[in-house]
């Protein structure tokens, strides 16, 4: 049976859904988050900008290029100017 995990961005609980297995060139499973299908770069990109904003500092300005559709809804909300 799965382990439930927490998508740090919608906050969904339960389990995951698989992407792909692992094999020799992907060393980690990837999950995605079935609510707002956040794989697990989204949401350590999500959890190292809100880590950012609390730093003393922090313009609260970011230029993202090819912002995911995941995260630009959640970004938008955190961030002053999000482009």
């Amino acid at each position: 049976m799965p382990k439930e995990k927490l998508c740090p961005i919608c906050g969904f609980e339960g389990n995951f859904l698989k992407n792909r297995k692992k094999d020799k060139w992907h060393p980690h499973e990837e999950l995605s988050c079935p609510n707002c299908r956040s794989a697990g770069r989204h949401r350590m990109i999500w959890l190292t900008y809100n880590k950012l904003k609390e730093q003393e500092g922090f313009s609260g300005r970011m230029l993202h290029c090819s912002p995911m559709r995941c995260l630009k809804k959640s970004l938008s909300m955190i961030l002053l100017i999000f482009q």
